[in-house]
């Protein structure tokens, strides 16, 4: 389920640690492989090179099918399973793929903020799903990445279908740029911002547990060191440890029985529950700085981009930005200011829909919000998805946030768009 076993996803600044010794060999007995979403510590192009092909990949029928043609071009099988169905994988053994949002496009639509066009197709548009797979005696639900709030009215019918649940795999960490990427928070309020992600997002992980109600539940999920140039914002993600998490559910009084596990440890039902031993915290952190912080990123090696050349991309991505806004109906007075180099940014003011290449000192709007990313990085985005993402660029702490205002969601969405 979701293989990343490989340093260096989102374009270079997310690594494991303890490093993940793959050999392909390993996974010569896997019947199926099973992906619940695009992001690449998810479906990650370098851990899925180095596994054998033959495997089929089992992902849910999104509505778009980007998912799909993704992991074909690395040459996969891809087998797309409805929505909330247990299809049989031999055996005795089922699985069923649940999208995150129930399937429901208009709880999409007002929980993430996703376009209005989104909430008028059929299909599910959520970028993420969970699973339950099945012998018809043991049962393991998989929640991945999925948001309690999105999700919630899923769990107690999978309760209820089911009768039990045995295992549930769960998240207990967020990813994003949040607080680490946001340079205006310091001191006391960095430390206060850190410490409410980790715990927002730990009782999250209780919330999973309490509807579920699991005999076993094991956190297994949100694990990355910040590696690279970004290796020195780590410590500021507002990331539990997974030895603070199993702290924080020992503590809880939620009915299950927690299981941490280390990389290669196996776990029976039926047996006691491994001690787990935490890694050393001063040798992961001499790793990070020692060795991850030395990594390149992807772009490193990408030429320089010349003035010209980015200004003639940054005025399609205007166009089609504006052109997205209208679509949606997004009305707002609000600036986006992106920054092309050391001096100049890129203007694209929402309440006008016009665009402008302005000095950074004199850009500054009364609501506004500026990005600063690495000029190599914003060329690969600006020049399109097949390039580079505006959101895998967020989720892997690449750009710098300096607000004006309060966050607006529809502008973030937006902002996916500001590409030729």
């Amino acid at each position: 389920m979701d293989p990343w076993l490989t340093d260096g996803e989102y374009y270079g600044s997310w690594s494991q640690y303890p490093r993940f010794d793959l050999k392909s060999q390993d996974f010569s007995i896997i019947d199926f492989i099973y992906i619940s979403h695009i992001h690449p510590d998810h479906v990650s192009a370098r851990t899925m090179a180095r596994l054998p092909k033959t495997i089929p990949v089992l992902i849910h029928s999104y509505a778009e099918k980007f998912l799909k043609r993704n992991i074909e071009s690395m040459g996969f099988e891809v087998r797309e399973l409805p929505h909330d169905k247990d299809v049989a994988l031999g055996s005795g053994v089922t699985i069923n793929i649940i999208a995150a949002d129930g399937c429901d496009s208009e709880l999409c639509a007002r929980f993430i903020g996703c376009p209005i066009e989104f909430s008028r197709s059929s299909g599910s548009w959520q970028i993420d799903t969970l699973c339950v797979v099945s012998d018809g005696d043991s049962v393991l639900v998989n929640q991945n990445d999925c948001p309690y709030e999105l999700s919630k009215l899923l769990l107690p019918k999978i309760r209820s279908h089911y009768g039990k649940v045995d295992i549930l795999l769960h998240g207990f960490a967020g990813a994003g740029p949040y607080p680490q990427c946001f340079p205006q928070l310091t001191g006391r309020r960095l430390a206060e911002a850190v410490e409410h992600k980790k715990r927002s997002f730990l009782r999250q992980a209780d919330n999973f547990i309490r509807d579920l109600r699991p005999r076993f539940h094991i956190p297994f999920a949100g694990q990355y060191t910040l590696s690279g140039r970004l290796s020195a914002l780590d410590e500021q993600r507002g990331v539990a440890e997974l030895a603070e998490a199993v702290e924080h559910f020992h503590n809880s009084s939620l009915g299950s029985n927690c299981v941490a596990l280390e990389s290669g440890i196996t776990f029976d039902t039926e047996a006691p529950i491994p001690i787990y031993l935490p890694p050393d915290a001063n040798l992961r952190r001499r790793y990070r700085d020692e060795v991850l912080s030395c990594q390149p990123f992807e772009f490193d090696s990408d030429l320089a981009p010349n003035n010209s050349e980015m200004q003639s991309l940054v005025t399609e991505a205007a166009k089609r930005l504006f052109r997205r806004q209208r679509e949606f109906g997004i009305k707002m007075d609000l600036c986006l200011l992106f920054d092309l180099d050391a001096d100049f940014c890129a203007v694209a003011n929402l309440a006008t829909q016009s665009l402008a290449i302005e000095k950074i000192e004199d850009a500054a709007r009364s609501d506004h919000e500026r990005l600063k990313i690495d000029p190599k990085l914003l060329h690969r985005i600006l020049q399109g998805p097949k390039h580079a993402h505006w959101n895998n660029a967020e989720i892997g702490s690449h750009i710098s946030f300096y607000r004006n205002g309060d966050f607006n969601r529809h502008a973030s969405n937006l902002i996916n768009y500001f590409h030729a």
